[in-house]
């Protein structure tokens, strides 16, 4: 069912998704779809979109579809979570899937949202103290969500980001490279989470 949403919703849209990578047990799919075409922004930066599936058989949500891109300047790419497009429980009846795919034509508008926050924030640019301080006490705040040993890292961070006057997308990659550490896919997805909220909250406005 998830396979099929995303093909109606790449004929629907007429844009062309490849499987970026993918797990799938007995009762359980995750697969991220990655557009086949990038989005060219300034000074190099470019942003490719694309949708997590997680389609689980037990559990109450059938399939759920998430928005995530990736952002990629010369050699660095890192990869944040835009929240849910859609979902498809076990129990819908074919009109209420009908309607639910339906919300996924809505990804044109979350696409567009998205590479005008990147642009805007300019990920290039070293990152100013009152953003680090944003981005920072965000997360060392979030004591039920991320681990303490996550969080201690956190501290070290700050002072070396203080220092060597990373730019936005070093310093989310940095971010990222400890959550992947952990090899916890809740932390990893929290950060993916976090991060675009502080990049649509603070760049996306009108």
């Amino acid at each position: 069912m998830s396979l099929r949403a995303i093909s109606d919703f790449s004929q629907r849209a007429n844009k062309l998704f490849y499987v970026e990578n993918a797990h799938v047990t007995d009762s359980r799919l995750d697969a991220d779809f990655r557009s086949a075409s990038a989005q060219k922004l300034n000074h190099d930066v470019s942003v490719q979109i694309g949708i997590h599936v997680s389609n689980s058989e037990i559990a109450d949500s059938s399939a759920t579809f998430t928005v995530i891109y990736w952002i990629t300047n010369k050699k660095q790419t890192i990869t944040l979570a835009d929240g849910p497009l859609f979902s498809i429980n076990h129990h819908y009846t074919s009109a209420s899937i009908a309607a639910e795919l339906r919300k996924a034509l809505s990804l044109n508008e979350r696409s567009t949202s998205i590479y005008k926050a990147v642009n805007e924030a300019q990920m290039y640019s070293p990152v100013d103290e009152i953003s680090l301080e944003k981005i920072f006490q965000s997360l060392i705040r979030s004591t039920q969500k991320l681990p303490k040993n996550y969080r201690n890292q956190l501290e070290n961070l700050k002072e070396i980001a203080t220092q060597e006057s990373y730019s936005l997308l070093q310093l989310f990659g940095k971010l990222q490279t400890l959550a992947d550490e952990t090899k916890d896919e809740d932390v990893i997805w929290y950060i993916r989470i976090r991060l675009n909220k502080f990049l649509k909250k603070e760049y996306g406005r009108s």
